[in-house]
């Protein structure tokens, strides 16, 4: 028999008092076409009419204006009554309580109706349709919510307590479509796992799923607009964030974790792992073939300028490591600055087109060799290589991707220091570690350089009002720049390391080589903007990065031998005062040892003279009490006047005692 949902309404608006309103069912907005014929078909009537009787009541709320919650929270769940409970108390003790938790039973036969029965909590609403699966209990779900924001949560994880608050502020204040964040893995006994969050970046989610779906919220009009595929039973959330990333969907993302994601057997992506894997590569297959046919005409030209003097089989690999890019749409312009020819090397890339290769007629230096390879660069973004160190094969697409992105100008990645010693006919690394790993700080950057200039790309527009590297510094010419840069530009922190920047024991870096230069140049730097400095800690930090640099670079200066001599002489003065300070804390120790008996023989005596003060004060009580006594009998009061008279007689016979 088929359902007459118009009569189901005016029936409504009937027992709401609005009989004189003829509302057709077709033309509530509210309820799509989805639920009536794609979600229920015909052979399954009775789960589509509960479904729309769910959905006309959320119609009855919005006619009676009942207000609607900042966030509701889908919550499918099957099966998972002894966690179930556990989940919804985490909810209850949110820090913020404008929510509603829309609870898709999808037919579990547990004791999960019983379970939240026991709850008397209005802002829960449980609605059970049958099996039919997680993306149309999610669709469901996200169909019944009123909040204009809608949280994700999984019946066996944990929300944090401040999680729908942070959700709502971010996604407020950025002005998101989705919202992501780190998490924790638990098992349950205790064992924990920070599981963090990166930046979105549209390339890197075609190349798989980083975004846990525990800890994602998004706009509601969004989860109508793209609802989940119901034909996909896992990874439906990973196709959801490839549309949603196609739509030009907004993403923020969240570093802090806000949900402890439990790890049990019985999860689906523990039973059907090897499923889950197959599915999510052919979604990463399919996007990935469209992607790179048309990415390298979409993406914005990027100029690498790499300075060379001298190296040229260095080069020839730092050449490499831009040429093994993620992102294909670059130029090199290698600038030789009088050194060695390096014509063969660049030879050796058989012609390659986005190679550009310059000379300086004579040597200018570092910051003279980037400025003539920026004039002749053509690139939307600017990059810089020195001729000894290396990109990994995702830099510029991790910092791009971002910028293009982002409203950002310029961001940095970290870079890994590597230590290189001189093995017989090459150099071998001996030690790998990232040491730099600050977020931006403007005026940080007027103490030191804490951005490696391999780990910074910028837009190449942004030097006709900064200007170029200032060409007489001899060394910190990056830094300066910077420093330009970050006085009208916020810079963006990408916690990745993309590149290395190489150290060698043979004093064959220019930081080696020109180690009093920089000295020279800090103190130019220092003077330049001192006008910046209005904070006593800035200028206290610059004067010991000043002292430590001028030790560092005397200490350079002295002869190896002569630096050991001293270095021995210093240890054996050492050597000496240790001694000295020995005995005399023997010394000390032989005093302490003498005033500790003293003080035993006080504390002796002062306990002799407690004992004899207590027994003194027993007797004088014993006095007082048998003063009392007389005072108190009849013999005292019945003498008192004689006592009185005697008084009387004494002084007068002291007064007439003239004799």
């Amino acid at each position: 028999m088929a359902i007459d949902y118009d009569a189901k309404i005016r029936r409504i608006f009937s027992d709401l008092g609005m009989e004189d309103r003829v509302v057709s069912y077709d033309d509530i907005e509210l309820i799509p076409s989805l639920v009536r014929e794609k979600m229920f078909p015909a052979d399954r009537l009775a789960q589509r009419e509960k479904v729309n009787d769910a959905l006309v009541a959320l119609i009855c709320a919005d006619i009676r204006n009942e207000p609607r919650p900042s966030i509701s929270v889908v919550m499918p769940t099957y099966n998972r009554s002894y966690l179930l409970q556990e989940a919804i108390d985490s909810l209850v003790t949110q820090t913020v309580s404008d929510w509603e938790l829309i609870l898709i039973d999808d037919g579990s036969i547990d004791d999960t109706a019983g379970l939240i029965s026991a709850y008397q909590d209005s802002r829960i609403k449980y609605y059970n349709f049958g099996h039919n699966g997680i993306s149309y209990s999610r669709n469901i779900g996200n169909l019944l919510s009123r909040g204009e924001i809608i949280a994700i949560a999984d019946s066996d994880d944990i929300n944090l307590p401040n999680r729908l608050e942070i959700v709502l502020n971010k996604m407020l204040e950025s002005g998101a479509d989705i919202f992501y964040s780190a998490m924790f893995h638990f098992t349950g006994k205790g064992q924990e796992e920070i599981i963090p969050s990166y930046p979105f970046l549209k390339e890197h989610l075609r190349q798989g799923n980083y975004i846990y779906h525990p800890t994602v919220a998004y706009r509601r009009e969004i989860a109508i607009k793209l609802p989940y595929d119901e034909s996909l039973e896992m990874v439906e959330d990973y196709d959801f964030y490839l549309r949603a990333s196609d739509r030009g969907c907004k993403f923020y993302h969240e570093e802090q974790p806000l949900v402890m994601h439990r790890i049990h057997e019985k999860q689906i992506s523990m039973e059907r792992s090897n499923e889950m894997e197959s599915i999510h590569e052919k979604l990463v297959r399919s996007q990935s073939i469209s992607a790179k046919v048309n990415d390298s005409i979409k993406q914005p030209l990027v100029s690498v300028i790499i300075p060379t003097f001298n190296r040229p089989e260095m080069l020839k690999e730092a050449i490499k490591s831009v040429m093994s890019q993620t992102y294909g749409n670059f130029e090199i312009i290698v600038i030789n600055d009088a050194g060695t020819d390096v014509s063969n090397i660049i030879n050796s890339f058989n012609g390659d087109k986005r190679i550009i290769y310059l000379q300086h007629p004579e040597n200018k230096g570092l910051a003279a060799s980037r400025n003539t390879a920026i004039r002749a660069s053509h690139g939307k973004y600017i990059a810089c290589l020195d001729d000894d160190d290396i990109y990994y094969p995702e830099h510029l697409e991790t910092l791009i991707g971002f910028l293009e992105s982002s409203d950002y100008k310029v961001a940095y990645t970290d870079a890994n220091q590597v230590v290189q010693t001189w093995n017989t006919d090459r150099y071998v690394t001996t030690h790998t570690e990232m040491i730099y790993s600050h977020d931006f700080n403007r005026d940080n950057l007027l103490i030191s350089n804490y951005i490696p200039v391999l780990s910074l790309v910028y837009r190449r527009d942004l030097l006709s009002e900064a200007g170029l590297f200032d060409e007489s510094l001899g060394t910190h010419e990056d830094w300066e720049l910077l420093i330009r840069l970050s006085r009208r530009y916020d810079f963006f922190h990408i916690k990745k390391i993309t590149a290395e920047f190489r150290i060698r024991d043979d004093d064959t870096n220019m930081t080696d080589t020109k180690r009093a230069d920089f000295l020279k140049t800090l103190k130019i730097i220092y003077q330049r903007y001192s006008h910046l400095i209005t904070d006593v800690n800035l200028l206290e930090a610059q004067k010991n990065t000043e002292e430590y640099l001028a030790v560092d670079v005397a200490i350079r200066q002295i002869p190896s031998k002569e630096l050991f001599r001293q270095v021995e002489r210093y240890i054996k003065k050492k050597d000496l005062h240790i001694n000295d300070l020995g005995t005399a804390l023997r010394d000390k120790d032989a005093m302490m040892k003498e005033k500790d008996v003293h003080i035993g023989n006080l504390d002796s005596t002062i306990e002799e003279k407690n004992i004899a003060l207590s027994a003194n004060s027993e007797a004088l009580m014993r006095i007082k009490a048998e003063l009392n006594e007389v005072y108190q009998s009849t013999s005292w009061r019945i003498t008192k006047p004689l006592r009185f008279i005697k008084t009387i007689f004494k002084n007068f016979i002291k007064n007439i005692n003239l004799f």
